[in-house]
């Protein structure tokens, strides 16, 4: 029932009958933004308080990410579902056979073979075409 309100109300019915009106759908598209931004920060927070998140919880699945993009070495999506099921495949098998403790060991070993091997690859090019 505030102006707030009957803005956004007015421009969610009719927005060019708003913007006739005199309301600027720019704001109020605006203000519906922040609104909705703070409503899910705070249900976020809420959500993370209750089940006890720290910082850090997402790192491993954030760097198995990472070494599967850069295995892929492109953004071609084919590919990054190649890298990613043989990034899982090589930590589940390292799990398997070595332990759970060596998996994340392993896959940055993968890491820095592929891109030294990238590195190398390509100095070796530029030598050939120099």
């Amino acid at each position: 029932y505030s102006k707030v309100g009957r803005c956004i109300r007015s421009v969610g019915d009719d927005h060019i009958l708003a913007r006739i009106v005199g309301v600027s759908e720019s704001k109020v598209v605006l203000i519906v933004f922040g609104i909705s931004a703070i409503m899910a920060t705070v249900a976020g927070l809420s959500i993370s308080i209750d089940v006890g998140m720290t910082p850090q919880m997402g790192f491993r699945p954030f760097l198995m990410a990472v070494v599967a993009v850069i295995l892929a070495g492109s953004f071609r999506v084919g590919r990054l579902v190649i890298s990613s099921f043989f990034v899982a495949a090589v930590q589940h098998f390292v799990g398997w056979q070595l332990g759970t403790k060596w998996q994340e060991a392993v896959i940055f070993a993968m890491f820095l073979v592929a891109v030294t091997i990238r590195s190398e690859s390509r100095r070796w090019r530029s030598h050939l075409e120099a």
